[in-house]
């Protein structure tokens, strides 16, 4: 028996013949589609026309993907396996091929605008929320633009406990990002134009030990007892990567009124408990990774409180107040406190009997501040001194409510008359008044309303408009 050997060389290049096809128009080659693909060949971007043969280096990374405002539904290369993420396909040029990419474009109807979506971590999802922020069904895919209503709002959510946002860009331009310890945590963004939305988990780097700070709350009235940070050279950060054998200082700014720091508590299975309270620092291991269990290290510290016996918190809840408890429960004013510790006005808080509190009431247009209150119908003043006889025993906690009185504001004939020269919206009533002719605008400067020294606005949505005579504008929140 006589057996030939023959020798395969392996190919210099393999001929890969692209051809952009528009789905709209029955598959039909389109050089306008194809101007709007972004391919790539090894790495180099590779300008298309709807029908071209390209020589591609043995086994070279060919990557194609969709310009903003397009969609490829269809990609095909021949025996050639492809690969897709997040709307980017991938493959390897092994054999020779036609590489059909069938797309077609996004035209957003007038009124909406068309958003892209970008994640790093299957952990990251993006929702409707009408314009009143309501849950409306389904998710938007990332792998293609969603056309969202302009008013209307998107949810950025994350689902981790380990991995917190890193980031979330609205057309690259970044969003604050707070540090949160919950699994469940979401930001809304409300669409106002075409753009992309990115939003990233922090990915911990190669070779470092990821650390995480969390802050001890207050599980009933969700207050922060205890801040935690790292000291990552003079700027205090929640999420840290160490080297190994690298030496972690924490810093604790804030106790709240009441408690006691007793240590900080390690959060998982391989955390310690730091009971040293006076230099709150930890040692990563010099060896981060187990070859032989495969476990990876990852700290997640919490600070741990008592509340103090000698001095027991009080828990402030500021209310707002009702035009009728019955029918409606339309909100005529509201009573906050200024936090001490954050500066800034709140509808919680703790503080320490003797404690005085900066109280501030705020009513609506055509209602009047008559006195301020405690639960025990005390009538009080700002500030205020945290009294034992104001509080009540609340799941553990000495509770104090704070409120308001109102009454309907009765106007003097010195601001009728200022009244009748500017516009005015009357909640109560839902009327805008002014002298002449009034126009009202939505939000977008967009006219939604109008009519002679009198406007009705009943049926119009609740939102955000802008009133104007001519003379005066005024801006109002319809509810």
């Amino acid at each position: 028996m006589q057996i030939d050997i023959h020798a395969r060389h392996t190919p210099a290049s393999i001929p890969v013949t692209v051809m952009v096809c528009d789905i709209e128009n029955g598959d039909a080659v389109s050089d306008m589609l194809a101007s709007h693909v972004n391919m790539t060949v090894a790495g180099e971007k590779v300008e298309l026309q709807g029908l071209i043969t390209l020589n591609v280096p043995y086994m070279v990374e060919v990557t194609v993907s969709s310009e903003f405002g397009y969609v490829l539904e269809n990609v095909n290369a021949g025996n050639n396996f492809i690969q897709e993420a997040d709307g980017e396909y991938t493959f390897f040029a092994g054999e020779p091929c036609t590489l059909t990419l069938s797309m077609r474009e996004i035209v957003a109807p007038e009124g909406y605008a068309l958003v892209k979506f970008i994640k790093n971590d299957n952990r990251i999802g993006f929702y409707p929320y009408n314009a009143d922020l309501e849950r409306e069904d389904g998710a938007y895919s990332v792998d293609q633009p969603g056309v969202v209503k302009i008013g209307n709002y998107v949810c950025v959510a994350k689902f981790s406990y380990d991995f917190p946002f890193e980031s979330i860009t609205v057309n690259g331009e970044p969003i604050e990002i707070i540090d949160s310890q919950e699994a469940y945590q979401e930001y809304f963004i409300k669409i106002e134009e075409d753009c992309t939305i990115e939003a990233r988990l922090y990915d911990p780097n190669e070779g470092t030990c990821p650390i995480t700070c969390w802050d001890m709350n207050d599980g009933t009235f969700g207050i922060t007892i205890v801040d935690l940070y790292i000291n990552d050279n003079g700027t205090l950060t929640k999420h840290y990567n160490a080297a190994p054998g690298e030496t972690i200082e924490f810093v604790i700014p804030y106790v709240a009124p009441g408690f006691e720091l007793k240590y900080i508590s390690g959060k998982n299975d391989n955390s310690p408990n730091l009971t040293d309270i006076a230099s709150f620092t930890f040692t990563v291991p010099d060896e981060l990774n187990n070859p032989v269990s495969g476990n990876v290290y990852r700290y997640v510290f919490e600070p741990v409180c008592e509340i103090n016996a000698a001095e027991p918190p009080y828990v402030l809840e500021f209310y707002p107040t009702y035009e009728d408890f019955d029918t409606g429960r339309e909100v005529i004013g509201y009573v906050v406190g200024i936090d001490p510790y954050f500066n800034r006005e709140t509808t919680f808080m703790f503080a320490t009997e003797g404690t005085e509190v900066t109280v501030l009431a705020y009513e609506r247009d055509d209602y009047e501040l008559v006195r301020l209150f405690t639960n025990t119908e005390r009538t009080i003043t700002s500030p205020y001194t945290v009294s034992v006889e104001d509080a009540y025993d609340f799941h553990g906690y000495n509770k104090i409510n704070i409120g308001a009185e109102y009454k309907l504001r009765e106007l003097s004939s010195v601001e009728e008359i200022t009244a009748t020269e500017s516009v005015r919206y009357n909640a109560a009533v839902q009327t805008v008044t002014g002298i002449g002719s009034i126009k009202v605008m939505n939000i977008n400067g967009i006219l939604v309303a109008s009519g002679e020294n009198t406007v009705n606005v009943e049926t119009l949505p609740a939102g955000i408009y802008v009133a104007s005579d001519g003379n005066t504008t005024v801006k109002f929140v319809k509810k």
